[in-house]
């Protein structure tokens, strides 16, 4: 059993769980206040059900038609460190690679190797996992949306989770222009029920948008929130570092969000702290 540091904060629960319609949301970070802790408590509130709060067990938490799998793409990290990350807060990702609820695929060790590289200087992919070697738009869409059957048909009774880590790459990395990335994302949408896309979300590459590469990546994230149910922004106190708090996590609701979620769905912001060992706690301003 996790310990109480490691539980999902009832919080943030609410933001994490599955919603009743399928949706998009838009996670922003910076460099010095990554969001890597928020989406291992994402894809742990989709698989682990010992990690829910109490007062959401009975509603939320997988079971019959609430069951999720987890399709995670990541282009900035690798299998062992989400593995060891989930790890931290109990989630074990190996065992739900096993049970075909979970599958990582790899877009950063694999993806601008040249042509004839070797498998096994890599890696080879393995159960639950795939790494993706070919950089073209054409070649990811095709790729995840293969990983997206492979899910299904493991677990057909579940409802899939799409994470997409770091998908803003492309658009530096490869070239690729907004409009097609953006419609990559959509396609993807169309056949999964949750959608989230977690991008990087500096000053200056939304505020000082003076190269191409910041103008793009600027549209990029701006339609994305007006896409989405819920935008979620990690970044560090504008006062500085304090030894208590990591960082400031804000939600507010997007323009896709129905009027019902947007009655349900509080729009907030709150403090976090990241300790060494891996447990997160979410708290008010002022309360410590």
């Amino acid at each position: 059993m996790a310990s109480a540091n490691h539980r999902i904060s009832p919080a943030l629960y609410s933001y994490l769980s599955q919603p009743l319609e399928p949706s998009l949301s838009l996670v922003t970070s910076v460099l010095n206040a990554s969001s890597n802790w928020l989406l291992a408590r994402w894809i742990s509130v989709a698989l682990e059900d010992s990690l829910c709060p109490t007062s959401s067990v009975s509603s939320n938490c997988i079971a019959g038609a609430n069951a999720q799998s987890v399709l995670f793409v990541s282009f900035l990290r690798d299998w062992m460190f989400w593995r060891e990350t989930t790890k931290r807060i109990q989630c074990d990702l190996p065992r739900h690679c096993k049970d075909g609820r979970f599958l990582f695929v790899d877009g950063l060790s694999g993806l601008f190797c040249p042509a004839g590289f070797a498998a096994s200087e890599l890696g080879a992919a393995s159960e639950g996992r795939a790494v993706l070697r070919d950089s073209h738009l054409e070649s990811v869409y095709q790729a995840v949306r293969e990983s997206i059957d492979k899910v299904k048909g493991q677990r057909p009774e579940c409802r899939v989770l799409l994470l997409l880590d770091g998908l803003d790459l492309l658009l530096a990395a490869t070239g690729a222009d907004v409009e097609s990335l953006l419609d990559v994302v959509s396609s993807l949408r169309e056949s999964v029920h949750t959608t989230v896309v977690a991008t990087s979300a500096g000053e200056a590459l939304l505020q000082r948008e003076s190269t191409p590469l910041e103008i793009k990546h600027a549209s990029f994230n701006i339609s994305l929130a007006h896409q989405a149910r819920t935008v979620l922004g990690v970044r560090p106190l504008s006062t500085g570092v304090a030894k208590d708090v990591s960082g400031v996590l804000r939600i507010t609701r997007g323009t896709e969000a129905s009027d019902d979620e947007s009655r349900d769905l509080e729009e907030r912001e709150v403090l976090y702290y990241a300790g060494i060992d891996g447990g997160v706690k979410v708290f008010e301003r002022g309360s410590g």
